[in-house]
């Protein structure tokens, strides 16, 4: 099985995306539906992601990835 479904209550809980793209947005949405707590890693916020920063839906923690 390539994919696995996964079912969480995310209400509240925090959540970490790396980059700030189209596929990242695409998830934050989601996850920010789910009431999740979005914490964005990315130099560079796209267009939907940038809002969601500046309207304080998304935290942002704005350097490159760094897995330490």
């Amino acid at each position: 099985m390539r994919y696995f479904p996964l079912f969480m209550d995310l209400q509240d809980q925090p959540v970490l995306i790396v980059g700030g793209g189209v596929v990242a947005a695409r998830k934050a949405r989601l996850l920010l539906k789910a009431g999740a707590g979005v914490l964005v890693v990315t130099r560079a916020a796209g267009d939907d992601m940038a809002a969601w920063i500046e309207q304080g839906k998304v935290r942002l923690l704005a350097q490159s990835y760094d897995s330490e």
